[in-house]
């Protein structure tokens, strides 16, 4: 007999550094289902090779044209970059999921990625996200040296909460946060973070 199969697509850059807490709290909650019988295939999409702690040693060569503009532009072109990815992460998502054929799809919620949503919407795989914060308040509150379009990290937010067939987060407070965006109280689900 086959095994429910469960995907899980998760966008963290610096899986063992700044997000540690959030990458081992995601390996051990699928681990846990795979415990009970699923099968879980895990894919970390934007993981970074390395780590700095590699890194600290390497000298740093001077600063380049190509660098000042960058340092400069960057505030205002995160925004559309972080939105272009999607194309190319829908592919690739797409590859994985024909690959896979999972009969369930975990996301976490990364501000400005939909790509999955929209994914598993078109090809009718339910969809369950993960909301382990709230991202567009995040993205606004904690990151002001971008510059972000009015309301638009909000909107991309929203869309991830209405294609989601269920959403679970980790507190009451995000729960409130999730259905004050006009989000079903029964569609939101906690299941508390814990150490």
């Amino acid at each position: 007999m086959k095994k429910f199969h469960i995907v899980y697509f998760n966008y963290l850059y610096d899986l063992y550094e700044g997000a540690l807490g959030s990458t081992i709290k995601a390996q051990r909650l699928l681990s846990a289902l795979e415990r009970y019988g699923f099968r879980v295939s895990f894919y970390w999409l934007n993981a970074k090779p390395g780590s700095l702690r590699e890194q600290k040693g390497t000298e740093r060569s001077p600063s380049s044209p190509k660098e000042f503009l960058k340092k400069h532009l960057a505030s205002i072109l995160h925004e559309p970059n972080q939105i272009a990815k999607n194309l190319p992460g829908f592919f690739r998502e797409w590859a994985i999921v024909k690959r896979e054929r999972p009969d369930l799809l975990i996301v976490r919620l990364q501000a400005h990625r939909f790509s999955a949503a929209l994914l598993a919407r078109m090809l009718k795989i339910p969809f369950l996200l993960e909301a382990d914060a709230p991202s567009a308040y995040e993205k606004r509150t904690f990151f002001p040296q971008y510059r972000l379009f009015p309301g638009l990290v909000e909107f991309l937010e929203k869309i991830n909460f209405r294609l989601a067939d269920k959403i679970f987060v980790v507190s009451r407070v995000l729960q409130r946060y999730v259905v004050e965006k006009g989000i079903p109280a029964d569609k939101v689900v906690v299941i508390p973070n814990g150490v």
